[in-house]
């Protein structure tokens, strides 16, 4: 699910957080910029990941911002596959200043998951 309002993207992949409430998902968010702090013209998105506290598995991602349809696609791929959170937070991105930031906000918010998730177990 995908939407522009007021000019922000907002998207969203998976079940909400309410309708997951009966296997108390382990949440990660972060709000990082689309570029390096030190190269101009970056803008803030926001990822939140969602995990079954059960195995790992990431369930339900959102973002708010620049670009945020398509790193939720990403999370689409890895919740058809049950990637784990793990696997997530060690995905490489494509990096370059001038197009991206060297830790995309999307593979921080499942390290933020991920250690949330090892002190849960």
């Amino acid at each position: 699910r995908t939407t522009k309002l007021f000019g922000v993207e907002v998207a969203a992949v998976g079940p909400t957080l309410k309708q997951i409430q009966n296997i108390n998902p382990v949440t990660g968010r972060f709000t990082g910029g689309t570029l390096p702090d030190y190269f101009p013209g970056g803008e803030e998105v926001t990822v939140k990941v969602a995990v079954n506290p059960a195995d790992g598995v990431v369930v339900a991602t959102q973002a708010v911002g620049v670009d945020a349809a398509q790193r939720i696609n990403v999370f689409a791929c890895a919740i058809m596959n049950k990637m784990s959170v793990e696997a997530l937070s060690q995905m490489e991105t494509a990096y370059a200043p001038p197009v991206a930031p060297t830790l995309d906000p999307l593979t921080i918010a499942c390290d933020v998951a991920r250690m949330r998730y090892v002190r849960k177990r």
